[in-house]
């Protein structure tokens, strides 16, 4: 059998009267290209040539299929185009030509199956591509397919069962590692930055985009409306305005040079800031701080992981961050000191206080007991 498997793909190839033909098989298993190239043989002998096989084989303009490929190129030009921001158009088109397209692109978008997805992922696995970096692409392979769906091309989404991964790391700064970074002063307005992101929580882009129009000094306030990604103002990740108080040592910073509009942080020539001069800076806090080496993501986290150990509740550390889901926010919850610490312990203090409540009528008692086996309600426990 002349079939063999390059890249992730089967191929059939053979020769034919000094004719050679080579064509990727429709079905990307081996049992499949083996089908595929006796139908090719087949075709060869009956037209007498590879030419005329391969002409025999290429459905009439009006029979062809819409392939994966070109309803993925379809959809990034309207669909991701029209509703996705910037960085998200990026992310979604590197995936797509880079890994989606060249495994599964030629099958036709009618017939992607559940298999086809299990052996995306096992290609992956084998290209040593970490799990949550293979979810994410089932999650753009997911999302195109869905609107296959809505669009009617496809009549149901193959199920997508995604890898299990575990939960990603991520570092902050305790309670006096982020006074320290506070103290370097050399550079004020990247110590104003390293503050405002640590009272905030605000990301990188959201600091670069950062308008005076968006804080209300007057009202301890400051409104989240815009980021700035890769040069490109567009709507804060998921899309979500949010308003987060100021704290004292926030306004007193912010007060002396308060204006009416303009950015709050930017260029000595006013423009804003970039990537990698923002980088440059957060290293140079730290190393005159003596910390660690960190990114601006970190004071994020910091943020975040300190109002948890404050026993601040999740839900609201989620609308102060801006997450979409809770189970964003759930990864700091571990630092909340009421979280298991006291929870045990809650049962022993309400049989105290069962056991105090002498008022109540005898009827109501299953058992008899007196109130001097506990000092009471506010007994150790």
């Amino acid at each position: 059998m002349a079939v063999t498997k390059l890249k992730g793909s089967w191929w059939v190839a053979f020769m034919y009267n000094g004719e050679r033909l080579r064509k990727r098989s429709p079905l990307n298993t081996r049992a499949g290209a083996e089908q595929f190239e006796v139908h090719l043989r087949q075709l060869v002998s009956k037209h007498g040539s590879v030419g005329a096989a391969l002409t025999a084989l290429e459905p009439k303009p009006s029979e062809r299929k819409v392939t994966f490929a070109d309803y993925s190129a379809e959809w990034l030009a309207t669909y991701v185009r029209t509703n996705n921001r910037a960085s998200e158009r990026r992310t979604k088109t590197g995936v797509l030509r880079q890994h989606l397209v060249p495994q599964m692109g030629h099958l036709p978008i009618t017939e992607v199956q559940r298999r086809d997805v299990e052996e995306y992922k096992a290609v992956k696995l084998e290209e040593k591509l970490a799990p949550k970096t293979i979810n994410n692409h089932l999650m753009i392979l997911g999302k195109c397919l869905r609107t296959a769906h809505e669009d009617g091309l496809i009549q149901a989404v193959p199920i997508i069962k995604f890898l299990k991964s575990a939960p990603p790391d991520f570092d902050y700064l305790l309670p006096i590692e982020s006074y320290q970074l506070l103290q370097a002063d050399a550079e004020p307005m990247w110590t104003e930055m390293a503050r405002l992101a640590l009272r905030t929580g605000l990301r990188r882009g959201e600091l670069m985009a950062l308008d005076w129009s968006d804080i209300n000094l007057a009202h301890s306030r400051l409104t989240v409306r815009r980021s700035l990604v890769e040069g490109v103002l567009e709507t804060p990740k998921n899309n979500q305005i949010r308003h987060l108080p100021l704290t004292r040592d926030v306004i007193a910073m912010l007060a002396p040079r308060a204006k009416k509009n303009g950015l709050v942080f930017h260029r000595a020539n006013g423009l804003p800031l970039g990537k990698s001069v923002m980088g440059g800076a957060i290293l140079r806090l730290c190393r005159r701080a003596g910390l660690r080496a960190i990114g601006w993501h970190v004071l994020r986290h910091t943020f975040a992981s300190q109002l948890a150990m404050e026993g601040v509740p999740i839900l609201v550390i989620k609308d102060l961050m801006g997450h979409s889901t809770i189970q964003m926010t759930m990864r700091y919850a571990h630092l909340s000191p009421s979280t298991l610490a006291q929870a045990v312990p809650s049962l022993l203090l309400a049989e105290a206080r069962a056991i105090a409540s002498s008022w109540q009528p005898v009827a109501n008692r299953t058992l008899e007991l007196t109130p001097v086996q506990v000092s009471g309600p506010t007994s150790s426990v």
